[in-house]
């Protein structure tokens, strides 16, 4: 998509960016619209809705942002992950008889046509930067039976043949499969929105259980003999001592989609038959956290007298709720609402989220 200066003057209209930074990303986007957009988005002079909602109007198409909408996964599946990243695009759900596709290029005749052809139905094309679609093809094509055909895809009788000496398991932990293997698990908790994910090795298994809307649930049952091997990865992509292994241990991991870099807070601690993994997700795949308190979605009648105490001189206030209800966001909202320039503002955090 070009870059004409009429879409510029609608970036601006909305951004404010002043004239040094805005020439700056006219000249780096090299006359497409996206990046020029994405460079808006970075810098923080934008949001992501209302850029893509921007770049869609031009092409009389309609911007999705992935993380409010739905995903059917029985029109998922219609494509391979392997063609959706061909196309650039991912089936979302269906409508009627027509299919609605995110796509990069949805007014592309030649893509529409293909894809018709092989879902066998119209699609209604829509609007979604790239590393949006490449995340959800990334996330949403990973399975529980694709993590179990990776756990026996190792040679588990170098396991059972003994300890495992120090020296095997570090050469061990950077092994492809390892990686991919600890990385599908990251990614189907993601699919499955979980806030939280749970290895727990058991005498005859590890289980793994995410928890989903607050309540914990068995999701996978991988054999005993990898759990030596699957807790030493997370510990060591979290800055933790593999060799130490009869201590608890706090880390954090940074785990790199192609939309975003997400934080998992990770923590170990001994347990009968091994190390117990837990590792909390921070943030949401596709939106940033909205550290604003008018666009909580507060009502009117708590937001007021909320406001009200944030201005006290002195005091405490307590944010209670179950896990993923917002807690973390409403307090830095907080913060950002009285952080002003005119007074000195320090925080005492265990750990740091945002």
């Amino acid at each position: 998509m070009r870059l004409t200066e009429s879409l510029i003057a609608s970036f601006q209209e909305k951004a404010h960016v002043p004239p040094v930074p805005l020439a700056g990303m006219i000249r780096a986007a090299k006359n497409d619209a996206v990046d020029f957009a994405q460079f808006v988005i970075q810098d923080g002079y934008l949001d992501r809705d209302t850029a893509g909602e921007l770049l869609a109007g031009q092409l009389n198409r309609t911007y999705v942002n992935l993380n409010k909408t739905l995903f059917q996964d029985e029109m998922v599946s219609m494509l391979t992950g392997e063609i959706a990243q061909r196309y650039r695009a991912i089936p979302l759900y269906q409508l009627g008889n027509a299919v609605t596709v995110a796509m990069v290029k949805p007014n592309d005749p030649q893509v529409i046509t293909a894809l018709e052809n092989l879902l066998m139905k119209p699609i209604s094309p829509v609007f979604c930067f790239q590393d949006e679609i490449d995340s959800a093809i990334k996330v949403n094509y990973q399975s529980a039976q694709h993590v179990d055909d990776l756990a026996m895809s190792f040679d588990l009788k170098v396991f059972r043949s003994g300890e495992l000496s120090d020296a095997a398991l570090a050469k061990l932990l950077d092994s492809k499969p390892l990686v991919e293997l600890g990385d599908s698990i990251i990614l189907l908790a993601l699919k499955e929105r979980a806030s939280d994910i749970h290895i727990e090795p058991k005498r005859n298994e590890v289980v793994v259980r995410f928890r989903i809307d607050g309540g914990m649930v068995d999701r996978l049952f991988l054999p005993a003999e990898m759990a030596l091997p699957l807790t030493s990865r997370y510990k060591i992509s979290s800055g933790m001592d593999i060799t130490e292994r009869r201590k608890p241990q706090d880390g954090r991991l940074s785990f790199v989609l192609p939309m975003k870099v997400l934080d998992l807070r990770v923590s170990c601690l001994p347990v009968m038959h091994g190390e117990k993994v837990e590792m909390r997700i921070l943030g949401s795949l596709y939106t940033s956290a909205i550290l604003n308190l008018d666009k909580l979605d507060f009502s009117p009648e708590v937001l007021r007298p909320f406001k009200t105490a944030l201005k006290y001189q002195h005091g405490i206030l307590f944010v209670t709720g179950p896990t993923g209800s917002g807690k973390s966001t409403t307090l830095y909202a907080a913060l950002n609402f009285i952080n002003t320039r005119d007074i000195n503002m320090v925080t005492i955090e265990d750990p740091f989220e945002y």
